[in-house]
């Protein structure tokens, strides 16, 4: 390429830059994705049973303040509150359990994983992530930290 004094200049211009290192990136997505795709569907699976989780705790709040009560398990099963219980969701044999001993509060727990679980305490008002140990962890926005 000339410039104006007749010289040739040298080096890429900003478009051909910028084509590249969008390849790159394209490129970089995918290898990831193939390399690690089990970590990626379970970070994938996980999303689904966070949302699970807080579906039947949204649930439970909204019977709460229009019935005035916590139920068991099987009233909010049944109830127009749930359309389905997300058991078998997003993963063949993931179950859900929901128990409010007191009728003042409840627990919703669905898996994880890694074997631990995601729950949601009705007096914490978040779901957190418990291990097999008992200790349990708010949750950050990713599901896989």
């Amino acid at each position: 390429m000339l410039n104006f004094l007749g010289k040739e200049k040298a080096g890429f211009t900003l478009v051909e830059l910028l084509i590249v290192v969008v390849l790159l990136g394209i490129l970089s997505g995918v290898v990831f994705s193939v390399l690690k795709p089990e970590f990626y569907r379970n970070q994938t699976r996980d999303s689904v049973r966070i949302a699970n989780v807080k579906k039947l705790a949204e649930a439970a709040e909204s019977f709460y303040l229009l019935e005035g009560y916590y139920p068991d398990q099987s009233t909010l099963a049944d109830s127009p509150y749930v359309t389905s219980w997300p058991d078998d969701s997003p993963q063949e044999g993931d179950t859900y359990t929901y128990s409010s001993p007191s009728g003042s509060s409840f627990v919703v727990v669905g898996p994880a994983s890694d074997g631990g679980t995601y729950e949601y305490d009705s007096t914490a008002g978040m779901v957190e992530k418990c291990d097999g140990s008992g200790t349990c962890l708010p949750l950050t926005e990713s599901p896989s930290s």
